[in-house]
């Protein structure tokens, strides 16, 4: 299986290179070709890291995926204001450049973040379409939501947006995983 995934990556690699184009590479594969499965990102106050439990899913395999935002100030505890939740997980498969997108409700809460404890989020799901998208992509959708990912090449722009004291803070970064047959 391993050497089936890297002969995959190295085919992958080598024909978009012929092509000139380098927007379906893993940008944050590890040293190994590998899909980053765990990314953190501090920025001010607050911690934001993204993971996935592993590089690589099988085609209606359940992915993993959860976000956490831990305050690292000199307060004991911050309160922060957000929608529904904090986190945000926009999908895009890159082999196709199809969105599945991750819709929150625009309801106010507030969350108390004690220092060092971090708030977990997790992706339970999204991806729509209108009438006016491509059947391809209606397709693509509808396996999605039937079977799980379909087989592809996915990268994670996950985020946390939210106010504290009345200053907006948006803060993210991106992983990616493989699904396969």
């Amino acid at each position: 299986m391993r050497i089936r995934f890297t002969l995959g990556l190295i085919v992958l690699a080598i024909s978009l290179t012929s092509c000139g184009s380098s927007k379906d590479t893993p940008a944050d594969a590890d040293a190994d070709g590998r899909p980053t499965t765990d990314s953190s990102v501090t920025q001010g106050d607050f911690t934001y890291r993204l993971v996935t439990s592993k590089p690589e899913y099988q085609h209606g395999e359940h992915v993993s995926i959860y976000a956490e935002l831990t305050y690292v100030g000199n307060e004991p505890s911050v309160t922060i204001d957000h929608s529904d939740s904090p986190f945000y997980f926009p999908i895009q498969e890159r082999t196709r450049n199809y969105a599945i997108d991750y819709a929150i409700s625009d309801v106010g809460a507030s969350t108390t973040l004690v220092h060092g404890e971090p708030l977990r989020g997790s992706f339970d799901g999204g991806g729509a379409y209108g009438g006016d998208d491509r059947q391809a992509y209606k397709d693509f959708i509808e396996d999605y939501w039937k079977n799980g990912f379909p087989k592809g090449y996915y990268e994670v722009n996950g985020f946390a947006d939210f106010s504290v004291s009345g200053q907006r803070v948006k803060i993210g970064t991106r992983i990616d995983f493989i699904v396969g047959d």
